[in-house]
């Protein structure tokens, strides 16, 4: 699965746990998220945790030309 889904309102942390639960066994997801993913804290990021995310960061401001001027990362999971 590859995403970019909405940030506000912890939509990103939303729908990638709603993939990964769609995500087939041995499947790869990839998406962007705020990079706020990281460090919020609460029941939907505890839950993004447990999966054990890869998070790559993006330089700052990757997507201004689009007028998103909210720092990113790119979520790797793996389903074992």
């Amino acid at each position: 699965i590859i995403a970019n889904p909405p940030f506000s309102k912890s939509q990103d942390v939303k729908h990638i746990l709603k993939m990964y639960e769609t995500l087939s066994e041995w499947g790869r997801l990839v998406s962007i998220a705020s990079s706020s993913i990281k460090t919020r804290e609460g029941k939907l990021y505890d839950e993004l945790k447990a999966l054990n995310p890869e998070f790559i960061e993006l330089p700052d401001w990757s997507f201004k030309e689009s007028w998103t001027m909210v720092n990113t990362v790119i979520v790797v999971i793996d389903k074992k």
